[in-house]
């Protein structure tokens, strides 16, 4: 009777183990999917962002020039105007990049300050 209930559990803990396998093999497979789905419309609405940065960006440009050229008489002082719009732009988008990349805005637009007082609470 003993190596019946041997064999019985043998191929219980067989079975059992094949069953859990594929569940978890089936479960990860969901997760990747599901990663591999936000990664991808993540990277689509970058790329939209992108895009719409940059058109923002040439007709920032397209207008300043265009200013430059209509209200400015003076070649010297129309170089002047076009520098400082044109270096202003670069420190304001310098410090948008700084401000994106911060570890502080990281931190806070991920969650992980409710986790830590979470975490600080039990």
């Amino acid at each position: 009777m003993n190596w019946c209930s041997l064999i019985l559990k043998l191929v219980f803990e067989t079975f059992l183990k094949r069953v859990l396998l594929f569940k978890v093999k089936q479960r990860s497979l969901l997760i990747y999917l599901k990663s591999l789905q936000i990664a991808r419309r993540s990277l689509i609405g970058l790329l939209a962002v992108f895009c719409f940065v940059q058109l923002l960006l040439f007709t920032f440009c397209g207008t300043l020039i265009s200013a430059a050229f209509l209200f400015i008489e003076d070649p010297q002082q129309r170089l002047w105007v076009l520098f400082g719009g044109f270096a202003g732009l670069t420190l304001l988008f310098l410090m948008g990049i700084a401000y994106l990349f911060s570890e502080r805005v990281w931190f806070e637009a991920s969650g992980a300050r409710e986790m830590m007082e979470k975490l600080g609470e039990k």
